[in-house]
């Protein structure tokens, strides 16, 4: 997607960790212009479902797989926590920020997978690391137009859902023969609260 200005380089990554039966997705973004890294996202989980996910997607939907899979709880806290921190750990330096965005400018795939087998070995505790990379060029236009897509897409299901709660609401009253000022709050059984599997 080479733009008159790419603006944005990202980093769309799916690995797996046989040994420990890890699998995940990365998803990094740097500002190019101003040299910085803009975001890390990442979620792993022990479910190879996950692996399925094909970096080869247009950055947006990548990362909206991530975001989605977070929301939902499909994956393992512990584990994308502490990948999340190595991750961070080793992109806190300026020199290594600079480092990997050339890689990125230069579209050098086995130098950015060399640097993740690193990085990812400790949290993983698997030396044997595979790894699919992606590496996309975006420019503003396209990052505002997705947030303005996002945005819309929030409002119009925020609405949805207020409306149809407002409707689940006036059900409950019907049904119950509820006062009209009383309050039903939704809630889920859920088996365990520490893995927050529902019943």
């Amino acid at each position: 997607m080479a733009d008159v200005v790419s603006a944005y380089g990202v980093i769309k990554v799916r690995f797996k960790a046989i040994a420990s039966n890890i699998f995940g997705l990365i998803f990094v973004s740097f500002n190019l212009l101003s040299k910085a890294l803009e975001k890390v996202q990442v979620v792993a989980s022990h479910f190879s479902s996950i692996y399925e996910n094909n970096p080869e997607m247009p950055w947006h939907d990548f990362e909206e797989k991530i975001i989605n899979i977070k929301w939902k709880g499909e994956y393992s806290i512990s584990i994308t926590s502490d990948i999340q921190k190595a991750i961070d750990y080793e992109l806190k330096s300026k020199e290594r920020v600079d480092e990997i965005i050339y890689f990125v400018v230069k579209n050098s795939t086995p130098k950015i997978a060399e640097f993740l087998q690193s990085v990812l070995q400790r949290p993983t505790g698997d030396r044997n690391i595979t790894i699919d990379l992606e590496i996309e060029t975006v420019s503003q236009e396209e990052v505002e137009e997705v947030s303005l897509k996002r945005m819309k897409q929030d409002s119009e299901r925020r609405a949805h859902a207020s409306q149809s709660q407002q409707t689940q609401s006036k059900q409950d009253q019907d049904e119950f023969s509820l006062p009209p000022n009383s309050i039903v709050l939704e809630s889920s059984l859920v088996l365990s609260p520490i893995t927050g599997i529902p019943v």
